[in-house]
């Protein structure tokens, strides 16, 4: 009797120890979750004043992740945010988290970010002016710059 109860007690405490780490890891994940949906971005764009040899307006860019400033560096052309409604008329892809964009003298240039694990692209870019292949692909965006946001 005493051996039979020895094994059912093992068997509850095996149980009970299997319970307990499946809890643990699912909190864990949870936690990986909702690090990663905390991700805030914003833009915010700062005047300069006037660039002396084109005589265009400079703005500063800054990427804003969780109340942090991440400057962009100067930018010779007006910008505004861009709604998420207007993405696809100007060559943003639906995940992108943000954009902001302006024209000067003849030329737009667009900016938005994408969040990729632990790394927010900012790509840069606009209309393809190039006469033979604006049909076919009507905007041309690149990586302008990596930054890091935990």
């Amino acid at each position: 009797m005493k051996k039979y109860l020895l094994i059912v007690l093992s068997f509850v405490v095996a149980l009970l120890s299997a319970a307990a780490c499946s809890n643990q890891k699912s909190a864990q994940q949870e936690g990986a979750k909702t690090e990663t949906s905390t991700l805030q971005l914003s833009w915010k764009i700062e005047s300069v004043g006037m660039d002396s040899l084109s005589n265009a307006p400079v703005n500063r860019l800054i990427l804003v992740m969780n109340g942090k400033e991440e400057s962009l560096g100067n930018v010779s052309q007006p910008l505004a945010e861009i709604p998420a409604e207007e993405f696809a008329a100007q060559g943003i892809p639906a995940d992108a988290f943000i954009a902001c964009g302006g024209f000067w003298g003849g030329a737009t240039t667009n900016y938005y970010a994408l969040v990729k694990g632990d790394e927010v692209i900012i790509m840069s870019g606009g209309p393809n002016e190039d006469e033979e292949t604006a049909e076919m692909q009507p905007f041309i965006y690149e990586v302008f710059r990596t930054v890091k946001w935990r």
